[in-house]
This record gives C-alpha cells, structure tokens and sequence, in this order.
C-alpha cells in the first residue's frame, strides 16, 4: 500500500477510535450505575461507533456475582498491536504497528473492524460472544486468531514481520467475502526496494478441492527498482458449505519467498435471494374446473438451485405444477412455470386464498399469495337499456352524423363490492365516451345495480347495419353486450325542375281555357 494511503488511514482510524472511546465512555457512565442499581434488569441499548455506523441493538444483563456479560451485552474491546516480542532480543519492549486493520467475524460477518493509531493502539465496541479476529498491517504477516470476548476487556496483538530482502508484498483487501458460485477479486501489490528490477511469481494455495482460483494476466508481475505493481486473481468456491476459510497466497521473486494468509468468508450475500411472483395473482372460477397461474421464480445466487414447493391450500383442493412438487432454477436466470388449480364442485361460493412457498437448503423464498374468487350464481347483471329486435338484440335507429346514446345498468349479485372496467367498440372504430364513470370504472355496492351511457355517433357516409360491443370486465371475468346500430341515409326534400314547372304552368293554363269556354258556351248556347 502507498504511503499516502497509509497515512489517510491512520488519521480515519484516529478519528473513529476517538469516536468508539466516546461511545464506550457514554455506554458506561449510563450502564455501570443502572446495573449495580438494579442487578439483572435488562437494558436496551444502540450504538453508532463512527462513520460505519455500526448500531448494535441488544439486551443486556448483569451477572450479580461476578459482574460478566451474559450473550448479547455491548462491551468494549481495546489494545495495542506491536511486533510480537518473542522475536526481539529484548522481550518485553513493544515496538507499535500504526494503520494495522483489526476484524471482528462472527457468524460469518464482519461485526466490526477498526484501525490501530499512531502509537498501536486500537479500541471497539462489539456484542459479547465468540469471535474470528483478523488483523493485518502492511509489511507484517496476517495474524488469525479465535477469541471469546464475554466482558470488557484488554487484547493485546502481536505480529510477525514478513522478511525483508528487498520486497514488501501485501494484499489490498485481507478479508473477503463471497458465496458459494460467487466469483471474488483479490489483489497482491508489491513494492521493490532493490536496485534493479525483479520478476515475482504468485500461486494461491486454497483450502480444498471446492475451490478455483487463477490470474487471469498470468502468474508473473515485473516490478521496477523503487516502485510497485500489483497482479489479481479470482477466487471461486465450488461448495456448499458455509463459513471462514484461509486461502494463502505464496511470493517468490530470486531468494525472496512469503506465504500471505487472506480470510475469505462464505456467506449468503445479502442480495441474494429467490423471489416468487405471479403475472396475475387473482382467479375467478366456477366449481368443478381448474384454473392456472403463472409464477415467476427468480433466482439472485450465483449457483443453481434445487428448491421444493411448498403450497397451502384448502380443504380438498388439487394444486400442483408441471414438475411435482420440485424445481430446479439455473443460476442467475428467471423461470416459469404453471401452477393448476382444480376446484372441487361441492365448493361453497366465495374467495379462496393459496400460499406458496420454494424452499431449498439453507433458503427459502417469500410466501406468495393467491386469490380464487368461485362463482356461484353469476357475479353481476347486465343489460342495455333499449328495445329488441326480433333477435333479441337492442336496436338504435341513426342516420349518418346523427349521435345517440347507449344505456347500460349493471347489477351486483354478490356480497361484497364489485369495480368493473367499462370499455366500448362500435363499428368500425367509431369515436365514443362512457359518461357517468370516472376514468372508464365502476363500482356497484352489494346487492346494488350502478348505470352508465356509452355515447357516439354515426360517421357521415355511413349507412347499413353495424353492431356495438360493451365490455364490463371484473379480474378475470368479462360479459360483453351486444347492440344493433341501423344507419340510414338523410332523405332530402324533392325538388322541380325548370321544365317541370312549364309543363306544370302550361297545363294549368289549358285547364282554365277549357273552363272558360265551357261557361261562354253554356251563355250563348242555352
């Protein structure tokens, strides 16, 4: 690690043991008095130790006689990490190791960590319990170690240096986590302080044959005189066992050889899961038939996964996928798959609830929920509002851009409420609106009937019979209403021609003439 780096470390660490001594310091002016007041009460209490806001909710409890933790107290963990001071001619002198990184594992996760200050000296503010502890400084070998910290308390580290000869080799990240099929980085830098350029190799020595690991730009790294390089290879676990393992990665360059222990720790990452869905969750059915939903299995983990359906369902019912009862779900991939549900035919009417479930080993995925809605008498009643024809269907009479209206009436046969979604297709996708409704739904109280009107008009040039369609949908269940629309054309009032008006003219003429004549006659001829 670069030195610039080291030092920003060290001042963050300073910073963050300053602020777990003064967690520790307000733990102890609140719980120290409360536990001897008071012998065996519980105490909640959380905790937030720097910026990695680590909060910690417990109950603690007091033993009267000795005043240890029991499992689950907050305590405080400090000391100094040196040289180990068997490896000195002077034992008993401690030579400190600043910016050193300690880890506190437990169950797998890191609990906590902190940084050692200028002068060594760490302190944090863990649970009680039993715990993997990690600490790491650059030029020193990886110190591992297990520890039962049931009580506040003093731990003292002690590390080795790793022998120089012109190389400081040392990995960015010495506490890994990963999941089984996972694929993890690690990266090893070293620093040549020799006069002339050196060639290192890498091998990782892993911890069984469950693991793979390999330098993608191969095993070799040229570092010049006075600087640094790094190379990284990938880690992967095969297995299935969940825990901390030591993967060690060997240096050699010339006569230099180091052996570097990383801690990879095996868990279930936290966003790995298995979720189950379903494109449409609810059914409307009738006694005696099966319907089928679609469920959705996604699955987050890098490894396939053997999963087992678990399904509540009613007294009696039938539900059951393609597979049985099992199911494979590739890694990292999303599957589908039926799940048909038979509904007996003695079935009360009403709504019906299946909860299902994928369980696996070591995992199990969310509980989905079902709805079957059996029918038992129809659900609603609906009707146009029109007269019939000889077919019985309603008629409208309209001429070309003529607008008329459709009434419909809606009735809810069953015992709770109904929203339907009204929608509408007359002839050839002639314009229309539903008045009455908001946004094209409904809502009919029980027992209760509810009216809308589906308004439009004839397109000009239209004429002959055309036919409009009412859609009242509820879930999975639609009824569709049909209308007979007759379209006639617009009789215009007739008009005379020029020569129909003399013919007309001259006839009315003659008429005359011959009645006048007639009349003379009679005068002059008595």
């Amino acid at each position: 690690m670069p030195f610039h780096e080291v030092n920003s470390i060290a001042e963050k660490g300073s910073t963050r043991v300053a602020n777990v001594i003064l967690c520790a310091m307000i733990i102890s002016s609140i719980l120290l008095p409360a536990a001897s007041m008071h012998a065996g009460a519980d105490i909640d209490t959380s905790v937030t130790v720097g910026e990695d806001e680590i909060e910690i909710d417990s109950s603690i409890t007091k033993d009267p006689l000795n005043g240890n933790a029991q499992a689950g107290q907050i305590i405080v963990i400090e000391g100094y990490v040196s040289e180990s001071i068997d490896i000195r001619d002077r034992p008993g002198v401690l030579i400190p190791i600043p910016g050193a990184i300690i880890y506190f594992i437990r169950n797998n996760t890191i609990v906590a960590q902190t940084i050692s200050n200028p002068i060594g000296y760490y302190s944090v503010v863990v649970p009680s319990g039993k715990y993997s502890v990690v600490a790491v400084a650059r030029s020193f070998q990886n110190n591992i170690f297990e520890a039962d910290l049931q009580s506040t308390q003093t731990l003292n580290i002690g590390l080795i240096p790793i022998p120089f000869n012109g190389f400081v080799p040392y990995v960015r990240y010495p506490v890994l986590e990963t999941s089984p099929g996972r694929e993890v980085e690690c990266s090893i830098l070293v620093e040549n302080f020799q006069v002339i350029d050196q060639t290192v190799t890498f091998t990782v020595i892993t911890p069984g044959r469950d693991w793979q690991a390999w330098f993608p730009k191969g095993e070799a790294l040229l570092v010049r005189t006075g600087g640094f390089d790094f190379n990284t290879f990938t880690l992967k676990y095969t297995g299935n066992e969940l825990g901390t393992y030591i993967v060690k990665i060997v240096v050699n360059g010339g006569a230099y050889f180091a052996e570097i222990p990383v801690v990879v720790i095996v868990k279930d990452l936290p966003f790995e899961k298995v979720d189950l869905g379903s494109y449409s969750p609810e059914r409307v059915v009738k006694p005696g038939s099966t319907t089928v939903f679609t469920l959705s299995l996604n699955n987050d983990y890098a490894d396939n996964k053997f999963m087992d359906f678990v399904i509540e369902k009613p007294e009696g019912w039938t539900a059951t996928t393609l597979n049985g009862t099992k199911f494979f779900i590739p890694d990292e991939v999303t599957a589908d798959t039926g799940l048909y549900v038979y509904v007996p035919e003695d079935t009360v009417p009403g709504e019906y609830y299946i909860n299902v479930t994928l369980k696996g080993e070591r995992l199990k995925s969310n509980k989905l929920c079902l709805k079957v809605t059996v029918e038992g008498d129809p659900l609603f009643d609906a009707v146009i509002k029109l007269k019939k024809n000889e077919e019985g269907y309603p008629v409208i009479n309209a001429t070309e851009g003529e607008s008329f209206e459709i009434p419909v009436r809606v009735y809810n046969n069953w015992e709770f409420p109904i929203e339907f979604v009204i929608s509408a297709e007359i002839g050839d996708n002639w314009p229309y609106y539903i008045n009455g409704i908001p946004r094209g739904h409904l809502v009919v109280e029980p027992g209760k009937a509810g009216e809308f009107i589906v308004k439009s008009s004839v397109p000009n040039g239209t004429t002959g019979n055309h036919t409009a369609k009412i859609y009242i949908e509820y879930k999975e269940s639609c009824d569709t209403l049909f209308a007979c629309v007759d379209c006639l054309p617009i009789q215009l009032p007739k008009q005379h021609g020029v020569l129909e008006g003399v013919i007309l003219t001259a006839a009315t003429a003659g008429t005359l003439l011959l009645a006048s004549l007639i009349k003379f006659g009679r005068k002059r001829f008595p």
